[in-house]
């Protein structure tokens, strides 16, 4: 029996599709946190990069040039629709304040640089890890920035005093912890398999560095969680600080 189609599969990629299949099938029985969602979206988009770096044969025959914008909006899309659904765990109600205050201005940046970059990284041995690599490092740019706009909007609400009973429950450990799990599986395998098998850690390192990017982003929407319902300030409240103000 011919195994060798086996060793073509990548295997990577089917253990991120698995997780975000786990995850959707977890966001249908909570069916309390639209945050599953975005966070299973956010999965399967690595997964797809993960296949096209491991350079799975049904895929190496698309042209990069063509293919790698549109990993970049996939990516891009689930990534922006996680951040907005933590930051607005704030209060915030209005999706230019969940913009503005998640700082995702910057995420726009990088990944419309990398587009203008593709053609620069044509031109390495293995460009899908490349932008793999650029994809990790200007999300991970983005989390300090996450976190500022975040700890400006719990001050603010801890200087108003802003109080209203139908709040979102806090992120706890117990909701953390499987979904740290969920990424830990498919990053076993991608030890073992990359790491080990082909003796090569690259692309370990790029999807360890995103699930502390996704650990990040949810330990972080879990301090300072507000049982507060924010309503923006208008009038006179932007001119001393408030959320309507400038960063």
């Amino acid at each position: 029996m011919n195994t060798h189609w086996i060793v073509t599969l990548p295997v990577v990629a089917i253990a991120y599709a698995l997780s975000a299949v786990g995850c959707a099938i977890w966001a249908i029985l909570k069916k309390t946190d639209r945050i599953l969602w975005s966070l299973s979206a956010l999965i399967f988009s690595i997964a797809i990069l993960n296949a096209y770096v491991e350079e799975w044969p049904k895929l190496k025959w698309l042209r990069f040039e063509h293919t790698a914008p549109v990993l970049i909006v996939l990516l891009l899309l689930s990534y922006r629709a996680f951040c907005l659904r933590l930051i607005g765990r704030t209060g915030l109600q209005t999706l230019l304040s969940k913009e503005t205050y998640s700082f995702l201005v910057l995420v726009y940046a990088g990944f419309i640089a990398m587009i203008l970059l593709l053609p620069v990284f044509a031109k390495d041995e293995n460009p899908p890890f490349v932008l793999f690599t650029f994809v990790a490092f200007v999300c991970a740019l983005h989390v300090p920035m996450f976190a500022a706009g975040r700890n400006k909007v719990a001050k603010f609400v801890a200087s108003r005093g802003v109080v209203v009973p139908k709040a979102s429950p806090d992120i706890s450990w117990r909701f953390i912890t499987p979904a740290v799990g969920i990424l830990a599986i498919p990053l076993v395998l991608t030890l073992i398999f990359r790491a080990v098998y082909h003796d090569d850690y690259r692309l370990f390192a790029v999807n360890i560095v995103l699930a502390a990017i996704i650990f990040s982003l949810l330990a972080l929407s879990r301090h300072g969680q507000s049982k507060e319902h924010l309503s923006e300030p208008q009038g006179n409240e932007a001119e001393d600080g408030s959320l309507s103000s400038p960063l």
